[in-house]
């Protein structure tokens, strides 16, 4: 088996070995995109809630940039299905992070309370199952203190605050509040097919077990319990469209000559 993997890594590198340093080079450039944008905004935004904003959208960037390199490895390693399930995520953070900055910073302030309401939902779930799992439960003092957290925010926002992607209320109507209608808004909703077929490799629906990406044509029938030399255009093609998509969103808060050779480079590669 390890034979048969190290034969895999090799023609990974003899066929591929250039396009992953370049997807390095790539991801590199985009993480010094956060640490610059970071770094020249903190200085000019003088209110909390604009630093919030920065710092929330900077978290999302950065996260991205890590998942960029899990494609990275996996695609290095013949994991093309691996690859674009993670894209599927990537998706959905590029996404937050566009309909974040196209809104004013309360719906940001919304966004960062909504992990009251989250963490509610994983107590109440942690708490039904944590003796099976061999785990000590909350004290009594600890639910009550985040029940009571979550009663200030639906205070704070109502009732609907509560319910799934209800820090969107604002902006989107009662029933259309989904990453789906999210796309649409800032104008990502062309990626709605590929995404759909990227949760192929997320859920245990029947295509995901008839379609492989890392198989070649002449070989669907077969089974791949582990790595493959090929199928791995598609989660790096999308990956960097994302990644590109927030960092140029970045990039043009200023019109500067630096701003413009960044865009250039990203594009180039």
């Amino acid at each position: 088996l390890r034979k048969h993997h190290q034969e895999i890594n090799e023609k990974i590198n003899k066929n591929y070995g250039n396009g992953i340093w370049l997807l390095e080079s790539f991801i590199e450039m985009n993480c010094q995109v956060s640490v610059s944008t970071y770094d020249k905004y903190i200085k000019i935004f003088d209110t909390y809630e604009d630093q919030l904003k920065l710092d929330t959208l900077i978290s999302l960037h950065v996260r991205a940039c890590q998942i960029a390199n899990e494609i990275r490895v996996l695609v290095s390693n013949g994991y093309a299905d691996g690859a674009m399930s993670r894209w599927r995520t990537l998706h959905e953070i590029c996404i937050t992070f566009l309909f974040l900055y196209d809104n004013d910073t309360k719906i940001t302030e919304m966004y960062q309370d909504y992990h009251v309401i989250e963490r509610w939902k994983k107590a109440k779930e942690y708490q039904e199952n944590c003796e099976f799992l061999n785990m000590d439960k909350f004290s009594k003092e600890e639910m009550e203190f985040i029940e009571s957290e979550r009663k200030d925010v639906l205070e704070e926002y109502g009732k609907e605050f509560g319910q799934s992607y209800g820090w969107t209320m604002e902006i989107l109507p009662k029933g259309r509040r989904n990453i789906r209608e999210m796309e649409k808004l800032v104008k990502q909703d062309h990626h709605r097919a590929v995404y759909t077929w990227a949760s192929e490799n997320v859920h245990s629906g029947v295509s995901g077990i008839n379609k492989r990406l890392g198989l070649r044509e002449e070989q669907e029938n077969f089974l791949l319990p582990g790595a493959s030399d090929y199928g791995f255009l598609d989660p790096v093609q999308y990956m960097t469209v994302s990644l590109t998509t927030m960092s140029e969103t970045f990039l043009n808060m200023e019109d500067s000559s630096m701003s413009r050779i960044f865009k250039e480079f990203l594009y180039a590669l």
